[in-house]
């Protein structure tokens, strides 16, 4: 297939003052095997951002408006643009080069499915030290059953077709955190389908300053908001789900990573 062949790929990343590890994450992306067309949103950072790439434009936000409103402002200026995909990355992590090519392929190969992510290793920031491997369901049938307890796609390692995020019009701007799954669910309630690639394609890197441990507690309450949200009775998994999260309140981080780091069988020399 000619270059000219290829799906066009939007990249979305949001960013508030996130130094050198957002130009490492920007470079993962930029330097993979599949030419891709990157949107950073830089939402007030102190030192603007800046990058001398021409496939990456920064948009600057004058006010800091929080993830979900940042990422919204990047999409409203992508959705016209005539990208095939539009996919997404944090600014702490780092994209392995054939990723975006994997993806792509698979939607292309799929074509009922809405969306793809992948397997990922989580990294300690400072250690670089891998602590476990997150490997989350893959076919679509078993994430939507996931769906009632938590997000099973990991959010940096989306690729999207851009109908997902016109039909649903983004993210919802309720949800400052867990915005993910609410889009997820959402998207699933409307029909969508959505996998994982059974491969290792991003590193997540797990800082102490990283919005899942400084804001978890913000999380678990939004997923139960999610959860009460599309609330459905008559299914077991809705009760589980809810009584997971609420559970969840009570176990402290380190010890569920240490937990995940024994269950995962790759990891065991750790």
């Amino acid at each position: 297939m000619s270059k000219q062949c290829l799906p066009k790929v939007a990249i979305l990343l949001a960013t508030h003052n996130d130094g050198m590890m957002l130009q490492e994450a920007v470079q993962s992306v930029c330097r993979g095997t599949y030419a891709v067309d990157m949107y950073v949103v830089d939402d007030c950072s102190k030192q603007p951002v800046q990058f001398r790439d021409a496939n990456v434009r920064v948009l600057r936000l004058e006010k800091n408006v929080g993830l979900t409103r940042a990422l919204n402002h990047g999409l409203a200026q992508i959705k016209p643009l005539g990208y095939d995909f539009i996919g997404r990355m944090d600014a702490d992590d780092i994209s392995h080069p054939e990723r975006i090519a994997e993806q792509v392929a698979f939607l292309q190969r799929n074509e009922h499915i809405s969306g793809v992510g992948c397997w990922a290793n989580f990294v300690d920031a400072h250690s670089k030290r891998t602590v476990f491997r997150y490997m989350p369901p893959c076919g679509p049938e078993e994430i939507r059953r996931e769906l009632s307890y938590n997000s099973c796609v990991l959010h940096p390692a989306w690729m999207m077709r851009s109908a997902v995020f016109k039909a649903l019009d983004g993210y919802d701007a309720a949800f400052p955190v867990a915005q993910d799954y609410e889009l997820l669910v959402r998207g699933s309630r409307e029909g969508m389908a959505f996998a994982n690639l059974p491969r290792v394609l991003i590193d997540y890197r797990i800082s102490p300053l990283g919005i899942s441990v400084k804001r978890r507690r913000q999380q678990l309450l939004a997923r139960l908001r999610v959860q009460f949200r599309y609330f459905r009775p008559d299914t077991t998994a809705a009760w589980l789900g809810i009584a997971k999260t609420i559970l969840l309140f009570g176990i402290p981080a380190s010890l569920l990573r240490r937990f995940k780091a024994r269950r995962s069988p790759a990891l065991a020399e750790y």
